[in-house]
């Protein structure tokens, strides 16, 4: 989690400082997704023709997030709040099969250890939700007990 004190002001070189905290990150991150996708750097290791070059891998990780996200989501997320009526949210929220983008924030939290989603406003008045990962975004919080996001800075490129 990145912090800033509250009340600094969000300037280019705040933005920048968080830019590069990202950057930091984005190997250990970059690391978890390739050992997902079954890519270990074993699979590169290069030794002498005289030792033997083996190469076995059983994908663990892929296997303890199928579990770990079919256990939390076997029963679906239940949207709800006390006051309030959420029927319009959750017919859009149905149309854009919002259950798939859960299943995507799931994958991307056990492979992570951090996930995040965006939901904005189409232009028709639509609401949609996106998974973003945690190689292209960094959210900045205060630094005080609650710690209240500040800004998002994310990477579209």
């Amino acid at each position: 989690m990145y912090t800033i004190s509250k009340g600094t002001i969000t300037t280019p070189e705040v933005i920048k400082a968080a830019i590069l905290e990202n950057e930091k990150k984005r190997p250990y991150y970059q690391k978890r997704d390739e050992y997902f996708k079954g890519e270990h750097s074993i699979l590169v290791r290069k030794k002498s023709v005289l030792h033997k070059n083996s190469k076995v891998i059983v994908n663990h990780a892929r296997y303890i997030t199928k579990i770990f996200v079919g256990y939390l989501l076997g029963k679906p997320v239940d949207y709800k709040v006390q006051d309030g009526d959420l029927t319009k949210v959750l017919e859009q929220y149905k149309e854009q099969n919002i259950k798939i983008v859960d299943h995507q924030i799931a994958v991307g939290l056990s492979k992570f250890g951090v996930m995040y989603d965006y939901t904005y406003v189409l232009k028709d008045g639509k609401l949609r939700t996106r998974k973003i990962d945690p190689l292209n975004a960094i959210i900045v919080y205060d630094d005080t007990m609650e710690h209240e996001p500040i800004f998002v800075s994310h990477n579209v490129s």
